[in-house]
């Protein structure tokens, strides 16, 4: 009886947090932006589908493509900046130098149990992975747009976030029960850190693939929040921070390049935090509307204060 109810109050509130952070009266409303890995270009789609690319620099509008994906739920560039990859009950992948769908996979708009909740793309950009609302992890192959590979991780619940680790040759995956490592190629479940020191609720991971490392980000009620740093290769823990009767929000971590600082973003409450994963520090915590992305060298945020148009922040720390 406790798993029955453990497992509806996690999908009550799951429903909450995907449902809540769009208005479908306003079909311009930015849902997703996105930075160029080049920092160059920045990307926003809207309810609607329409995507459009802007100047980093100016923030002129230089291109705009029409996706049929409504209310998109992800939107990220390719590796070397060429396509851009919108994902909702579904992926397009657009060529940004023509603006034509260069791979699609709608299989039912509007069928929630395909409603993608994570992209990523390998390091080479020749696959995409994703993870949906109900544990499905794809791996595509976009350079011959075949059907993608499928691992089943419905399981383990709702994926947060997936990830290629900095080879390509492992899939992490960040679910309610825990962080799992999977094989790239046929789907077997490596590891599993589903035991004691994985919470029940709400992880968020990113990945340096710099250092190697895999920062993961979460709460218990009964202490606070607690951020983990790991060694990628072997899942050692390097660091372990925990801020006692402080509930962190956390929607997201992006690790700052060439520094010991990662910004802590969440949808929910409109708050960026930025925190020394070294010494376990905030350095700086303010509120922004959103959505966000963050310029690749972490110096930036762009941001939409109207949900119609974006600006950008300067970050300081």
């Amino acid at each position: 009886m406790k798993k029955i109810t453990l497992s509806f109050f996690y999908l009550f509130i799951i429903t909450l947090y995907v449902s809540a952070d769009y208005d479908f009266s306003r079909f311009d409303y930015i849902r997703q932006i996105a930075y160029s890995n080049n920092g160059n270009y920045i990307a926003s789609v809207d309810l609607e589908g329409l995507i459009k690319i802007y100047d980093s620099s100016t923030l002129k509008i230089v291109e705009t493509f029409n996706g049929d994906l409504i209310a998109a739920t992800q939107l990220k560039f390719s590796p070397d900046d060429r396509y851009l990859t919108v994902a909702s009950y579904g992926i397009q992948i657009f060529d940004i130098e023509t603006g034509r769908i260069a791979y699609e996979w709608l299989p039912g708009i509007g069928d929630h149990s395909h409603r993608i909740t994570s992209i990523s793309y390998r390091f080479d950009g020749q696959k995409l992975v994703s993870g949906n609302r109900l544990g499905i992890i794809y791996v595509w192959d976009i350079i011959n747009g075949i059907e993608p590979m499928k691992i089943d991780g419905s399981s383990y619940g709702y994926i947060y976030n997936v990830l290629f680790n900095p080879d390509g040759n492992n899939i992490l995956s960040i679910s309610p029960l825990g962080i799992r490592l999977w094989q790239a190629d046929n789907g077997t479940e490596l590891i599993n850190l589903s035991e004691d020191n994985i919470p029940f609720f709400f992880s968020f991971t990113s990945l340096a693939s710099d250092r190697s490392i895999i920062i993961s980000g979460f709460s218990r009620t009964e202490i606070g929040t607690i951020i983990e740093v790991y060694n990628a290769n072997n899942f050692e823990i390097l660091f372990s921070h925990t801020f006692l009767n402080r509930r962190i929000p956390i929607g997201n971590i992006f690790i700052i390049p060439n520094s010991f600082f990662v910004i802590i973003s969440d949808y929910r409450l409109e708050k960026i935090i930025i925190i020394d994963y070294i010494n376990g520090n905030i350095v700086d915590e303010f509120n922004l509307s959103f959505p966000v992305a963050f310029s690749p060298d972490g110096k930036n945020i762009v941001y939409s204060y109207d949900k119609k148009n974006i600006n950008i922040r300067e970050i300081n720390y």
